[in-house]
């Protein structure tokens, strides 16, 4: 009879389906308009870093979510005062309507945040944020917005890219996890991958159909040479995907994304969704690809996007709406530095250089930091700072990435079905029941 009863214990408990954790994904925004932003009418950005700035409209900012989950924790900072009685309101919109997920900037501080509205998202919706001014504000050349996303499947992250101007009678390449204009050179979009992984579920969207008889064909490029992922919009469709097709990549892998037109059909917004499964849970990515560097200053850029750098550091904040670890820098030039010379690149926390960094010297181009982890806290503002050493060559890409780890919670039984802490703890029950 007692073993009747452990073996129905036992089958209960492999019956028992563990509880998918979610994966936790930062999305640091950080919004430069050259003009600063509208202090009169509603505008319009990215959730992926968009630095050049604010649109009228959804068309030039969102992008379709390539998985299903939850966002959060909406972190907003503008760094000039505004007048009082005024205000901006930041809110995530999903399918051109606004969430509750919003903050609100007044003249009593530059920061804002939402930490208790959720907005949950299905793959193929499209995202983006408004900016609402009330009062005639103050307009602020650069914001910072962070927020965060919980993946309903566990181990999954999006990537979220967006292409402007596309061509209508030669292939150009993009940015992955940014936004970027499409070129012809695919170097001077690529980004470097900073981890182990799989790139799948590529979904596009353009803001504009192609046109009876022509085409918009997207296709995920690894090392200068285009992968099977790729997808088609034809004629008045407005949309594909490539469900299928998976890529893995490795760390020191470079990306991009390639757009190739036929029949010249219509200009358009490309807007792009991937899902990135890293080998280790919990890890996302931080990609960039940014312009020269100057060869006797020290400059500063944005932890994403292709914005070129910066001489004043305030300008090329980030926020980071949640606590992770920072780590696994790599960087990749188009032009090394030249013999006895070099180039470091330093992440940076409010001012203050931290340990994690990478030194590119003499003829090689690329360099990378596994060993050094920053802790990054809700709130941190963050950057990259690049340092030349005997007047190094210019570089025409200055492609970066790194980290972001949040370790994922442990997995538990659905509420309501019996948990056994440990291997031991089972065994301790089994035990009772051998032994009246």
């Amino acid at each position: 009879i007692y073993m009747k009863r452990i073996t129905i214990i036992l089958l209960a408990v492999l019956l028992v389906p563990a509880q998918v954790a979610a994966m936790t994904t930062p999305f640091l925004t950080a919004n430069r308009p050259s003009s600063g932003t509208s202090n009169s009418a509603v505008r319009y950005m990215g959730v992926m870093p968009y630095g050049p700035g604010t649109a009228a409209g959804t068309n030039a900012t969102e992008a379709p979510m390539p998985i299903a989950g939850t966002f959060s924790k909406l972190y907003l900072r503008f760094p000039t005062a505004i007048t009082a009685g005024t205000s901006y309101t930041v809110a995530l919109m999903v399918n051109n309507a606004a969430t509750s997920l919003s903050a609100q900037i007044t003249d009593a501080g530059l920061t804002a945040q939402d930490t208790s509205n959720t907005v949950t998202v299905a793959a193929g919706d499209m995202v983006s944020f408004r900016i609402t001014p009330s009062g005639t504000p103050e307009s602020n050349t650069i914001f910072q917005v962070g927020v965060v996303f919980d993946a309903t499947t566990s181990g999954e992250s999006p990537i979220l890219s967006l292409g402007s101007t596309a061509s209508t009678t030669g292939t150009v390449y993009a940015s992955l996890g940014s936004y970027s204009v499409w070129d012809a050179t695919e170097s001077l979009r690529s980004t470097v991958f900073p981890t182990n992984g799989a790139i799948s579920n590529m979904y596009v969207d353009l803001s504009t159909a192609p046109g009876v008889g022509k085409t918009n064909t997207i296709t995920l490029v690894l090392n200068g040479t285009p992968t099977s992922q790729t997808c088609t919009v034809s004629d008045t469709a407005t949309t594909c995907t490539d469900l299928t097709n998976s890529v893995t990549v490795a760390p020191g892998d470079t990306v991009s994304l390639q757009q190739t037109p036929s029949g010249t059909p219509a200009g358009t917004n490309i807007r792009m969704g991937h899902r990135f499964v890293p080998t280790i849970s919990g890890e996302s990515v931080m990609l960039a690809n940014a312009g020269s560097h100057s060869a006797s200053a020290t400059r500063y850029q944005f932890t994403g996007s292709l914005i070129t750098n910066q001489a004043t550091e305030s300008t090329t904040y980030s926020i980071a709406p949640i606590a992770f670890t920072w780590k696994d820098l790599y960087i990749d030039f188009n032009v090394a530095p030249g013999a006895g010379k070099s180039r470091s690149m330093v992440s940076r926390i409010g001012g203050a250089s931290q340990t994690l960094t990478a030194v590119v010297s003499d003829t090689a181009t690329t360099a990378n930091d596994t060993a050094n982890d920053v802790s990054v806290a809700a709130g941190d503002l963050m950057d990259w700072m690049t340092v030349p050493t005997g007047t190094p060559d210019l570089q025409v890409a200055t492609r970066v990435s790194a980290v972001m780890y949040i370790a994922p919670p442990a997995a538990s039984p659905p509420v309501g079905q019996p948990r056994f802490l440990n291997l031991g703890t089972m065994l301790l029950n089994f035990g009772k029941l051998i032994i009246p």
